[in-house]
């Protein structure tokens, strides 16, 4: 296979992206869209083609998908020139930020069109949540709770060449830390529990009376198979640290940045496995997420499951938002 990729924003996140095209073999990057003329020069200084908006590019391009590494609230808007244009759509999260009408088609086209749209969840390819995938693939009856607690000393801020506080900005982030940081936990929790969401409960905090968003989210997940899991993320520690943990009836992992440690029989274990969690860009884990989009031009299976995946993200965050404007509330998550 062998397909030509127009990138859509050259940020951090589109540059860690790039350097994988350049060596995966299968993909060529054929150009770049950017607003910022700056952000131009740098791709330019890549020696990559660039354009100012997208129908110049598709009109004087041969483009198979679309990168899209933009902020979410333009995510549906890039999928759906994509998929008009008859191409597929690699698409960081949230892909779905809204459950719209227009989302819902995005999601019907994709399912078992040729061309598709594509989640980039990409935590799932971190070296630690890969051997913590081990315990839990071959643990038959899967963690009964789960803890996920993520800190930060505040946002990613973007590239200085624009608006490098966006993710304050609910115009265009959509949300503050619950949208930025939730879809990874909600995803991942499901993989550490083997189940899907059924219900959330959220309690949300900003920093700052003045604040567009949220800072610090308190997130209860309840799954299908009765297990549950508590998500604390915040933009208002002093440091940076990652932790995770599942607890099984006979025993626990747990991850604490690169170090993850198990008690569970048969897996017992403590070691050191770096997976960059302090780079904001995660680009090191990005060929995982490459090599499962490129699968899923023809494992429609593994398409649907990332895709009803993405969905369900989107409607956890709904819930969520829903909950904490009704006193943290249970909310059910529609499957």
């Amino acid at each position: 296979m062998s397909l030509n990729v127009l990138l859509i924003g050259y940020g951090f996140i589109a540059q860690g992206h790039e350097a994988h095209y350049r060596t995966n073999g299968q993909v060529t990057i054929a150009g770049v869209v950017d607003h910022s003329p700056q952000r131009r020069q740098a791709a330019e200084g890549h020696g990559l083609t660039v354009f100012a908006d997208v129908a110049t590019a598709v009109r004087e391009l041969d483009i198979d998908f679309f990168d899209i590494c933009t902020p979410p609230t333009s995510h549906v808007r890039y999928i759906t020139m994509a998929l008009d244009h008859g191409v597929s759509a690699l698409c960081e999260k949230p892909m779905f930020v809204d459950g719209s009408a227009v989302e819902a088609d995005i999601f019907d086209r994709s399912i078992g069109g040729d061309v598709f749209a594509f989640p980039v969840h990409n935590y799932r390819f971190a070296p630690v949540f890969r051997r913590l995938q081990q315990v839990a693939d071959k643990h038959v009856d899967g963690p009964a709770f789960g803890e996920v607690r993520v800190v930060r000393s505040g946002h990613a801020r973007g590239v200085v060449d624009w608006l490098p506080d966006w993710r304050r900005d609910n115009a265009i982030a959509n949300g503050g830390i619950l949208t930025d940081h939730g879809p990874h936990a909600i995803y991942t929790a499901e993989m550490m529990a083997g189940s899907r969401v059924e219900a959330v409960s959220a309690w949300l905090h900003s920093e700052s009376t003045d604040s567009d968003n949220e800072t610090t989210v308190n997130l209860r997940l309840r799954f299908a198979n009765g297990a549950s899991t508590t998500v604390f993320l915040t933009w208002e520690a002093d440091t940076r640290e990652s932790h995770y943990a599942m607890i099984f009836e006979d025993g626990f992992v747990t991850v604490d940045d690169d170090h993850i440690h198990s008690t569970v029989p048969g897996f017992r274990f403590a070691e050191d496995i770096r997976s960059e969690f302090n780079d904001a860009s995660h680009s090191s884990w990005f060929g995982g997420v490459l090599h499962e989009y490129l699968s899923a031009y023809q494992d429609k299976k593994l398409r649907h499951s990332r895709l009803v995946e993405a969905r369900r993200v989107q409607r956890c965050i709904s819930a969520a938002y829903s909950s904490a404007s009704n006193n943290a509330r249970w909310q059910a998550v529609e499957s």
